[in-house]
């Protein structure tokens, strides 16, 4: 494969496996324990496996794929669009939510310059202001349609457009082009919206009590060139800085284990927990965002009983969720 290997969220067509819905996994299979590994977003992850010849344990869109942001929330564990390779700029990752989708932007290689952007998809009805008037529509300047559906400059560095009826997105670069404008033009244009792309989890866990409020989902490998792994992100409510982070990692990038949780080796400190299986080249982590989170979870043995819910399966895992 000669492509980049963050191009294929760009321009991967597909193939047509057999549908997996994940929200009819969670509901009607939340006790099912699917000790599954490998761990994908189909849109990105399925090129950087081909490559490096492991196994591909992912599912991919389908003819049936449910249109995204229909009732006016995102599910956080699909991504609903994708942004190309364009005005300099390329995907670095993606962050689900409900309320909103965010890509990070950074430049491409060869770029002169530190600038960095994002792209932001909200459901129908959840722009910022738009919960308090269903009418209404970004303040701005002129500006020329983005696949032909209206737009509207709200800023020097920021572009608004409906990708939708009476739902908006947002491209936005925080660096001084002279043709600044017409980057962030080329970057609207590239983003395909009405995706509905699940993410598989390399792990399982018991349903913690705070709710899933996004995942982060980096476009390339790490710095000891492992293919990406997604971080799950708990919180007690989407707005809430308070949140608890759950990721498999790389094993020479974490604290190494110094003491025994059960059978595995762990490493414990206030606000983490680190678990190693046997002879695996990962960890399982779990994290509080900060000790006013970790004392609203339930403190640090709350923690250990969540990390020690943490499973490392041997295929792909439709449902993260074991009840």
């Amino acid at each position: 494969m000669t492509k980049p290997e963050l191009e294929v969220l760009r321009d991967w067509e597909p193939p047509r496996p057999p549908r997996v819905d994940i929200d009819q996994a969670i509901a009607a299979g939340t006790r099912r324990q699917r000790w599954r590994a490998g761990i994908t977003l189909a849109a990105v992850i399925l090129g950087v496996l081909a490559v490096v010849g492991i196994p591909i344990l992912t599912v991919g869109l389908s003819d049936d794929r449910e249109p995204a942001g229909t009732v006016g929330l995102f599910d956080p564990l699909r991504v609903v669009f994708s942004v190309g390779k364009a005005g300099g700029f390329e995907p670095e990752s993606y962050r689900t939510g409900q309320f909103e989708q965010r890509a990070v932007l950074r430049l491409e290689k060869g770029q002169q310059g530190a600038g960095a952007g994002t792209v932001t998809v909200y459901p129908v009805g959840r722009a910022p202001g738009q919960r308090l008037d269903p009418r209404w529509r970004p303040a701005g300047g002129p500006a020329t349609d983005v696949r032909g559906r209206p737009a509207v400059w709200t800023a020097d560095h920021t572009l608004s457009w409906e990708w939708a009826p009476n739902a908006w997105a947002v491209a936005e670069v925080d660096e001084d082009f002279p043709d600044l404008r017409i980057r962030i033009e080329h970057i609207a244009e590239s983003v395909e919206t009405g995706k509905s792309i699940p993410v598989s989890v390399s792990f399982t866990l018991l349903r913690p009590q705070w709710p899933l409020i996004g995942v982060i989902v980096p476009t390339d490998r790490n710095q000891w060139g492992d293919p990406p792994e997604v971080k799950l992100i708990f919180g007690p409510d989407s707005k809430s800085m308070l949140h608890i982070e759950i990721a498999r990692e790389p094993r020479a990038s974490l604290r190494q284990p110094d003491t025994k949780l059960g059978d595995r080796d762990a490493y414990v400190e206030e606000g983490r927990v680190n678990l190693f299986d046997p002879n695996a080249n990962n960890g399982l982590t779990v994290v509080a965002s900060s000790s006013t989170a970790l004392a609203e979870f339930g403190g640090q043995q709350r923690l250990i009983e969540l990390a020690l819910s943490l499973r490392s399966p041997a295929g792909p895992v439709e449902d993260p969720f074991s009840r």
